[in-house]
């Protein structure tokens, strides 16, 4: 792919080009992008995909495969989102695939406080998506809301992909509508959401 490709996956292509290979064009220390970029959530959907109900084989291919762009957080979300859409296969309901989800995650990773936080303020405002998208905004926004680290970073889209989900209880359309509410990079967060519906 040489075209129409953006953030991580550009930066890594650049870096190919001068001869540095995968893994090496994943790692943080080389790819500046690697450590928040939104690749890791929709590169591993194929992953998910390729492994209907077997959500640790999807968590660990979407590991390995993701690794050339991302590792950190976006790795944890690799995991999870995966991890959720093989599960779907096996259930509709949002909370055990949610569940299932956080089975793959670090418990010491940032996602996982992403995670419980985004239930726990779903919980508290059930039927006002609008309120709890302001404390995903409050509580992760890092760079003023305008630098690419937040517009396309995977700790706040994650947030409004788990938070689309919940607010859908499992209705496609209304799914898709609350992912592009939340805002932020909306199409890959509708995309992810509604492949695990």
């Amino acid at each position: 792919i040489n075209r129409n490709i953006w953030c991580s996956h550009q930066y890594l292509r650049q870096l190919m080009d001068i001869g540095i290979e995968p893994p090496l064009t994943g790692m943080i220390p080389i790819n500046p992008w690697a450590d928040f970029n939104l690749s890791g959530q929709f590169v591993s959907e194929t992953c998910g995909m390729i492994s209907p109900g077997l959500p640790r084989t999807a968590a660990s291919l979407s590991l390995h495969y993701t690794h050339v762009s991302i590792e950190g957080e976006p790795s944890q979300a690799a995991q999870l989102f995966a991890t959720m859409i093989a599960t779907a296969y096996l259930t509709a309901d949002i909370e055990k695939i949610l569940d299932a989800g956080e089975t793959a995650l670090d418990p010491k990773s940032e996602f996982h406080e992403v995670l419980r936080d985004v239930r726990r303020w779903h919980a508290e405002n059930p039927g006002n998506w609008r309120a709890t998208r302001k404390r995903i905004r409050d509580q992760y926004t890092r760079y003023g809301g305008d630098d690419m680290r937040d517009r396309n970073g995977v700790i706040l889209n994650g947030a409004a992909t788990l938070a689309a989900l919940l607010y859908g209880h499992g209705d496609f359309v209304e799914t898709v509508r609350h992912a592009f509410n939340f805002g932020w990079d909306a199409d890959n967060n509708a995309a992810t959401s509604g492949t695990i519906l």
